[in-house]
């Protein structure tokens, strides 16, 4: 059973409660393979859709460095940087970060992901060292107590450390709303800025998940996206414009009646 334990281990928020279930089958159907029972529970019992886009939650920039300037420590600041930014799992691919999966030179740095590894070459990723997490990451490093540290976050590592009491306590002294899974909503904030910005292959490569996975409990639309496509236009050629002359002529001239109304409208 020990094989099924490994299975069992690790699942996150992103599918907690269908991946729980799917594993849960995994393990019965195994269970009647092996004669141990005559007939799975959960037979017949579908694994639903779990998905709840009311919990999505955008976190801002502006809200990323209000965190900072209300974290207790550098830590914390460098705990927040991972996740917001670097869009890693918290705590699952922080606690074992070391400064030697950190290439400074080659700007990026290598995340081992206990969620996936059991799948082949998904034991990691190498992921950029984006600018804002490089600041935070370099000011830890060089600070005295960080010397001769194996891991990069050396506090906060004891197994029932609750991260989240603590980061609830860091949104409140930032003047912010509580945020609602506050963890999977910063990852899946940067997931959404990396699929903008360089695409799917990236940002599956970079954030670590399949692009069904993105889609099915990362995606989000924000105000910022209907901003953009409220000014977002295709160019054409002048020539391809005028394919209906007649059209664009009378546009023309309503539009230069309705301009005339106006003006004659202000002078009264």
């Amino acid at each position: 059973m020990k094989q099924w334990k490994e299975f069992l281990r690790g699942t996150s928020a992103e599918s907690t409660v269908a991946g729980t279930l799917t594993k849960a089958k995994a393990v019965f159907n195994w269970s009647v393979q092996s004669g141990m029972i005559e007939k799975s529970p959960l037979d017949g019992v579908g694994r639903g859709d779990f998905t709840n886009k009311e919990k999505d939650q955008f976190v801002t920039m502006t809200e990323y460095y209000k965190l900072l300037d209300a974290s207790p420590s550098q830590d914390w600041r460098t705990i927040i940087s991972l996740v917001r930014i670097g869009g890693l799992r918290c705590p699952s691919e922080i606690i074992p970060l070391t400064w030697a999966d950190v290439n400074w030179e080659q700007d990026r740095f290598y995340v081992r992901s206990p969620k996936t590894e059991r799948h082949q070459d998904k034991a990691g990723r190498w992921v950029p060292l984006f600018p804002e997490l490089k600041k935070e990451l370099e000011t830890l490093f060089f600070m005295p107590e960080s010397e001769g540290q194996e891991f990069v976050i050396s506090r906060y590592r004891k197994p029932r450390q609750n991260l989240g009491t603590t980061f609830a306590k860091i949104v409140k002294r930032a003047g912010l709303s509580p945020i609602v899974r506050p963890f999977d909503n910063m990852r899946a904030s940067r997931s959404n800025e990396v699929y903008n910005r360089f695409g799917v292959t990236k940002e599956s490569e970079w954030i670590g998940h399949s692009a069904k996975i993105r889609k099915d409990h990362y995606g989000m639309i924000t105000d910022d996206d209907y901003e953009i496509a409220s000014t977002w236009s295709i160019s054409v050629d002048t020539d391809k414009k005028r394919i209906f002359p007649a059209i664009e002529s009378k546009r023309q001239q309503i539009t230069h009646r309705k301009e005339l109304e106006i003006i004659g409208q202000s002078g009264h």
